[in-house]
């Protein structure tokens, strides 16, 4: 988790625990991915939050706090790990399980 960033978030009073249910993601890795491809690229991830009406600053904090290595695509085990972080933050909807490809 990049602690310097959520800090700075907290300090400039970015609702990330108060989020509405609109600012709740799926924790489905498959819809992110379009590609089908086991990458999330950025491109992607903010086409399908943009398309569905998700909250900027909140779909930037998820992106960033899931892309654990920085470099602007999220993995399937970058996406596993992740999902307590997200959790923590108050960003993700219920999940029974994370479904990914399988590769």
């Amino acid at each position: 988790m990049n602690f310097p960033f959520l800090l700075i978030c907290l300090s400039v009073g970015i609702g990330i625990t108060e989020g509405t249910q609109k600012q709740k993601f799926p924790c489905d890795f498959n819809i992110y991915d379009s590609v089908q491809d086991g990458r999330i690229t950025s491109e992607e991830f903010f086409t399908f939050t943009h398309k569905h009406g998700y909250d900027g600053e909140s779909s930037d904090i998820f992106f960033k706090t899931m892309d654990s290595n920085a470099d602007g695509q999220i993995g399937v085990s970058e996406f596993r790990e992740g999902i307590p972080n997200i959790r923590n933050l108050g960003l993700l909807g219920r999940c029974t399980g994370t479904r990914v490809v399988r590769w």
